[in-house]
C-alpha cells in the first residue's frame, strides 16, 4: 500500500511538476538558442526530482499527528527517526551535489529552497499554518526559487533579458499559489478533522473567490508574456501561435480555466517543429512524456466526436437535400419503439 501512495505520488509529479519545468526549460532554450550538453539536462532534471520527492517525505514526516487525527494514511509513519534523516540527507544531499556540479549559484538558490521547505513543514516554524505567507511559502518553493534556479543554470549558456526573468518568476508565483490554494481546497475537510489551520479553513468563502482571480491573473500573465515573446521574437508561427492562445482565453474568459496547459500543449508543437529543424534531437526527450501524449490522444478524440462527425452529418443532410429528401422529416431509419 506504501509503495502504491508513493508510485502514484510519483506520477502526479512527473506528470505536471516535472512536465512543466522541462517546458520551461525547452521555451526558454528555443527562444533565447541556448545549447544545452545532453550531461547538464540529466543532472538537472536528476537533482529537481531527488529534491521534490525529499520535499514530499519532509512534509510528510511532520504531518504524521495531522494525518492520523484525520484518518489519512502517511507512509513516514513506518519510518523511525533515523531512517527519515538518513532518506533526507540521500535525496538533498545528491540533489545538491548533482546541481553543484553545473552551477555555483544555482547550488545557493537550492540551499534557500531546503530553507523554505523546513520552515514550512517545520512544528516549530509552521508556516504551512500562517494564513496568506503558507500560501506564498508553498509558492516559492514549489514553483519560483525551482524556476530561478533554472534561470540561473541556462543563464550560463546565453543571455536572458532581466525584463523576461522577472515576469517569468511572477508569473510562477501566481501558479504557484492557484496550486496550493486548489490543494487546500480539496484537502479542507481533512484539515478542518485534524485541527490544521490553512488559509483554506480560516476563510471559507474567500478562499474559493481568491482562487478565481489567482486564476484569471495567471492567464492574463501568461498572455502578457506570451506577447513580449512576440515581440522579441516574430514571426509567423508565433504569430498564429499567440492569436490562437488569444482566441481560447477569450473563449474561456468566464470560465477559469487555468490557460498555461493549452499553452503547454500548442507550443510543443513549436517546439518539435524547431528541436528537429535545429537538429538539437536530444531536446526531443523532455518533450514526448506522458501528458503530451495524453492530451494529444484527448485532441484527436475531441476533432473526432465534436468536429469530424458534426461536419459529416451536416454535409449528409444537405447532400440529401439538394436530392431532394429532407432527413429531418423522413430519416434513413426509423427508431424502432
Amino acid at each position: 500500500m506504501e509503495f502504491q501512495i508513493w508510485m502514484k505520488r510519483l506520477r502526479s509529479f512527473s506528470r505536471y511538476n516535472i512536465l512543466l519545468y522541462a517546458h520551461f526549460c525547452l521555451v526558454i532554450c528555443a527562444l533565447f538558442k541556448l545549447s544545452l550538453p545532453f550531461l547538464t539536462i540529466v543532472i538537472l532534471f536528476s537533482a529537481y526530482l531527488l529534491i521534490g520527492v525529499g520535499g514530499y517525505l519532509i512534509n510528510d514526516w511532520y504531518d504524521q499527528s495531522s494525518d492520523e487525527k484525520a484518518g489519512k494514511l502517511n507512509i513516514t509513519t513506518t519510518l523511525s527517526a533515523n531512517q527519515f534523516y538518513l532518506l533526507l540527507l540521500l535525496f538533498w544531499g545528491f540533489g545538491l551535489f548533482f546541481i553543484f556540479q553545473i552551477s555555483l549559484v544555482a547550488s545557493y538558490v537550492l540551499i534557500l529552497q531546503f530553507l523554505l521547505l523546513i520552515a514550512y513543514s517545520h512544528p516549530t516554524i509552521r508556516l504551512k499554518e500562517k494564513g496568506i505567507v503558507g500560501l506564498l511559502v508553498d509558492s516559492l518553493y514549489g514553483h519560483v526559487v525551482p524556476v530561478l534556479m533554472l534561470l540561473v543554470v541556462l543563464s550560463d549558456f546565453g543571455q536572458l533579458p532581466l525584463f523576461f526573468q522577472f515576469c517569468f518568476l511572477i508569473l510562477n508565483l501566481f501558479i504557484g499559489i492557484r496550486d496550493i490554494l486548489i490543494h487546500q481546497l480539496e484537502d479542507k475537510q481533512n484539515d478542518l478533522k485534524a485541527g490544521v489551520k490553512t488559509f483554506a479553513t480560516e476563510q471559507g468563502e474567500k478562499a474559493q473567490k481568491l482562487i478565481k482571480q489567482v486564476v484569471l491573473v495567471t492567464n492574463y500573465l501568461l498572455l502578457f508574456l506570451v506577447y513580449y515573446v512576440l515581440y522579441i521574437q516574430f514571426n509567423v508561427y508565433s504569430l498564429i501561435f499567440t492569436s490562437l492562445l488569444t482566441a481560447i482565453f477569450i473563449q474561456q474568459y468566464k470560465k477559469h480555466k487555468q490557460l498555461e496547459r493549452v499553452c503547454v500543449f500548442l507550443s510543443t508543437w513549436l517546439l518539435i517543429g524547431y528541436f528537429v529543424k535545429s537538429e538539437q534531437f536530444v531536446f526531443l526527450l523532455l518533450i514526448f512524456h506522458p501528458y503530451f501524449i495524453e492530451l494529444t490522444s484527448r485532441l484527436i478524440k475531441t476533432i473526432y466526436f465534436d468536429f469530424f462527425k458534426l461536419y459529416v452529418n451536416v454535409g449528409l443532410y444537405y447532400l440529401f437535400l439538394v436530392f431532394g429528401r429532407d432527413l429531418k422529416k423522413k430519416p434513413l431509419y426509423e427508431k424502432k419503439k
